[in-house]
């Protein structure tokens, strides 16, 4: 069975590191989909993720909603949380 993953990573001004973070994940190969739960940052990791190809969700600043944010708009089978 292959069963498609949501992979959610909350994320606070993490411009200088999600660039990384998400060529590694997307190296696992696999049916995935990567979210990024944004909480309000003011640096470029939004947009970085977007240009990377990871679905953005802007949420407000705390693990447990942005976490959720991300679940709700996810589609995989399966949930990871980064």
């Amino acid at each position: 069975m292959n069963r498609t993953i949501s992979i959610i990573i909350p994320t606070f001004n993490e411009a200088g590191e999600i660039g990384t973070t998400l060529a590694e994940l997307r190296s696992l190969g696999g049916k995935t989909e990567i979210i990024v739960a944004d909480g309000g940052s003011d640096d470029d990791t939004a947009t970085i993720a977007r240009k990377l190809g990871a679905v953005v969700v802007e949420s407000p600043r705390g693990r447990g909603d942005q976490m959720h944010a991300a679940a709700l708009v996810s589609s995989g089978e399966i949930l990871w949380f980064v």
